[in-house]
């Protein structure tokens, strides 16, 4: 894949908090190496302190607070704690989105109407900060959607990342402010809805994202995820699109610079 222009690419989700001293450094190494150059670090608990630092001098580090689905407490006083501290990490620098939130329905998380609860919340402040979301859903897609509508569209837009629901949700999450964020699993040929869902999205609504750390994707290396993957999965989303990928690539780097709202990732460190 050609070099973008001055900026490089961008990873719309990674988990920084899960890494090492160590592997930290090389990750970001790897990355700024791929022309990787802008990461957002999602937060899924906002009283865990956070070790994530500026970065890498080649890669931007930008944060997101939020509550997600796993951790949501079993106690309304605690739930009522959770959003405090929330609301006080989104005063913190680099702040450019609310997230992860949302809902999971497998088995072993919190109950969904807890759950639910809190996303309801989370949304609320998510407008009153002028913050897009980035949302996490499982199982769920149903009632997402329907707290969203009952929500109303999102007044700074928002991101479902790894998405993987049906091709034919899209139009109706996009007019809620959805863009839609593809990880590794569009790299495999058997993930046929993923695949799908990648080629029904509009342009302007796609983001790609790394997840890391996590499972490799397709391809003969063997490695947790991480930011440098993003190109792979670019040329394949490219491919299914049956679009050049040098275009298409660019557009998806300025659709998250647009949705997150930050531009030269170099340049704005500080």
């Amino acid at each position: 894949m050609s070099a973008p222009d001055e900026g490089g690419w961008v990873d719309a989700l990674v988990h920084l908090d899960l890494l090492d001293d160590d592997a930290y450094a090389r990750v970001l190494e790897r990355a700024a190496a791929a022309d990787v150059r802008t990461v957002i670090h999602g937060g899924i608990d906002p009283r865990t302190p956070s070790r994530v630092r500026s970065g890498h001098a080649s890669v931007r580090v930008w944060r997101a607070y939020g509550i997600h689905p796993r951790v949501v407490a079993s106690g309304e006083p605690e739930r009522r704690e959770q959003l405090r501290a929330l609301t006080q990490r989104l005063d913190e620098d680099d702040v450019v989105a609310l997230g992860e939130i949302g809902l999971d329905a497998r088995p072993e998380m919190p109950p969904i109407e807890r759950q639910e609860t809190l996303l309801r919340a989370q949304l609320r402040l998510a407008d009153a900060r002028g913050l897009p979301v980035i949302v996490h859903c499982v199982h769920a897609i149903g009632r997402l959607v329907a707290i969203v509508e009952e929500h109303g569209p999102l007044a700074a837009g928002g991101m479902l990342h790894a998405f993987g629901g049906p091709a034919e949700l899209v139009p109706r999450l996009s007019a809620l402010g959805f863009h839609f964020s593809f990880g590794t699993l569009v790299t495999r040929p058997a993930a046929k809805r993923c695949r799908a869902a990648a080629t029904a999205v509009a342009a302007d609504r796609l983001l790609v994202e790394s997840d890391a750390p996590g499972e490799t994707p397709s391809g003969p290396r063997q490695h947790p995820r991480e930011p440098a993957d993003i190109p792979a999965i670019l040329r394949s989303i490219a491919e299914l699109r049956a679009e050049p990928r040098d275009a298409l690539a660019l557009r998806v780097r300025d659709n998250a610079r647009r949705l997150f709202r930050f531009a030269n990732p170099v340049a704005e460190t500080p």
